[in-house]
């Protein structure tokens, strides 16, 4: 018994179709997530520059806020154990 060589280059281009289509969803698949990857990181870096930045307009505002304390002669209460370390 003999096989037609028609039917092996058939079998052949079949494989190769069914397995370049599976490598391309891969890749598509793996460049939405990384795109949904970074989005999402960019976000984050975002939101972290916006909160250090409120925290050194209020971290100044506190300084000004106990500066005037002390020079009016009014006692300061000391900073929390939280805002005294690093």
């Amino acid at each position: 018994m003999t096989i037609d060589p028609s039917i092996v280059v058939a079998a052949v281009g079949a494989a190769a179709l069914v397995i370049g289509t599976t490598i391309t969803a891969l890749v598509t698949r793996r460049s939405h997530r990384d795109t949904d990857m970074r989005a999402d990181l960019a976000d984050l870096r975002h939101r972290l520059d916006a909160s250090e930045r409120r925290e050194r307009i209020r971290d100044d505002y506190i300084h000004q806020l106990r500066t005037l304390l002390d020079e009016a002669g009014e006692d300061v209460p000391p900073w929390p154990d939280g805002l005294t370390t690093t």
